[in-house]
């Protein structure tokens, strides 16, 4: 057994041990600290009313962030349905939160251009201040902090879209993630799409789901967002081959072999995830392949994290099947399945 498998072995042994210190718990504080918010699922073509359960279940997404700098966590959390207004809930630092979204700024943005599946906070322009990138169905949208309670849209400044005007391009959007993935010191973008190229509202056919279960490959490719220092991001995915058409749900970022470099992690459905290492000069590698263990092709969300406080960063995946949920231990060792009860 290697010293990952045992290190594994012990954690599980510890749940047959005696613990003597206080249990932990929480309680359901949602009506106190003044959360009002129910999550819509978009309403698509009625072409799709079969399926559209399943197709309209992604969506509800939530992200934190000190977004006004009062040293106290504020949340933002999405609606799916057109016309129906996302949240920003400013901290009030007593155990409350309000929603200023409207007056923020970023309330309205479930329109004929899309509506939201994810959200994530960076400081992309290095100015003390986050900023936030709205994950759509449709165009994405960058808001750059005023720091004054409110946002701007600034994506026709930052994005060129398919036909090289100011915006962004049409796609289906479920995650995106901020990272420095060349080491000059700015957040780059990366974007994770979902289905292809289609406008889910107006379609001419149904013929959208994926073409295997195994190795789906017919979606938009992923994009890469290389930020310039000028407050504009140029697509460079397909030149560094982090572009793959997979039906992407989640990606995430880490140093996962401790070269002080960013390493990408591409959770997917209906394929197998992906594991690019960084090569330290502005490329990446696809170790997908070199990654032991079982993948149920069905990768939901990911992770990075030192859960044995090892030094080296463990990746947490969630699959839709019940006993698949993965932990990589360290550098080098094997992917090990965690059962759903653990």
């Amino acid at each position: 057994m290697n010293a990952s498998r045992r290190r594994f072995a012990a954690y599980l042994a510890l749940g047959s041990v005696e613990d003597t210190r206080a249990p932990t718990s929480f309680v359901d504080v949602t009506l106190e600290a003044a959360f009002h918010y129910q999550h819509h699922k978009p309403v698509l073509d009625p072409k799709l009313e079969p399926i559209m359960s399943w197709v309209a279940s992604v969506g509800a997404a939530a992200a934190d962030g000190d977004f006004d700098n009062d040293g106290w966590v504020d949340l933002q959390v999405t609606d799916s349905d057109k016309g129906r207004p996302n949240h920003l809930y400013k901290n009030r630092c007593d155990g409350t939160f309000t929603d200023v979204a409207e007056a923020a700024g970023v309330a309205r943005v479930n329109d004929e251009d899309g509506v939201s599946t994810d959200w994530v906070f960076g400081d992309y322009d290095n100015d003390g201040w986050l900023e936030l990138y709205v994950v759509q169905w449709g165009r994405n949208r960058l808001f750059h902090y005023r720091r004054n309670g409110a946002f701007e849209d600034v994506t026709d400044r930052a994005f060129r879209d398919e036909h090289e005007r100011p915006g962004s391009p049409w796609g289906n959007a479920c995650a995106a993630v901020w990272f420095d993935y060349d080491g000059d010191g700015l957040l780059d973008l990366y974007v994770g799409n979902y289905f292809a190229l289609f406008d889910l509202w107006h379609l001419e056919h149904t013929r959208i789901m994926h073409d295997s279960f195994e190795r789906a490959r017919n979606v938009e490719r992923n994009d890469l967002w290389h930020n310039e220092g000028d407050g504009t991001f140029t697509n460079v995915s397909a030149r560094l081959g982090v572009d793959g058409p997979d039906w992407t749900l989640a990606v995430g970022h880490g140093d996962l072999d401790n070269d002080s470099w960013q390493d990408l992690y591409v959770a997917d459905d209906f394929g197998p995830d992906q594991l690019f290492m960084n090569n330290r000069d502005g490329t990446f590698r696809d170790v997908t392949e070199k990654v032991p263990g079982a993948d149920t092709k069905k990768g939901m969300n990911v992770d990075f994290g030192d859960f044995d406080n090892d030094g080296w960063l463990d990746v947490q995946v969630s699959n839709l099947h019940p006993s698949s949920a993965k932990l990589q231990l360290g550098p080098g060792s094997a992917m090990v399945i965690l059962d759903s009860s653990i």
